[in-house]
């Protein structure tokens, strides 16, 4: 699903340069989310932020998007993460993406 949203919260306050959204991102998702964490808190928290689960392929890990389109830019938020199966994350990362005409 997308369109015009407003994005989530965790990407929506990123200070500073769009260049380094992604790196900010990535920060806070690990601090957010830390090895260790239930998938079951990551997963209740994208899907209360309205991100769109991935099709997992293999042995890729899973993923999720965020994507908002504007008049003039789309930007796509990106969470990829890897759980046991105790359900428990063993990694997690973000990324963020604009593409304008």
């Amino acid at each position: 699903m997308s369109g015009f949203r407003s994005l989530p919260e965790i990407v929506a306050t990123l200070p500073g340069d769009e260049s380094e959204f992604s790196r900010e991102l990535d920060g806070r998702i690990r601090e957010r989310f830390p090895v260790g964490t239930s998938e079951d808190k990551l997963l209740y928290s994208l899907q209360s932020e309205q991100f769109a689960p991935e099709w997992r392929r293999r042995d890729d890990a899973n993923s999720s998007s965020f994507i908002a389109n504007g008049l003039i830019c789309r930007k796509i938020v990106h969470v990829r993460w890897r759980a046991d199966t105790a359900g428990v994350l063993t990694e997690i990362g973000g990324a963020y993406e604009s593409h304008c005409l």
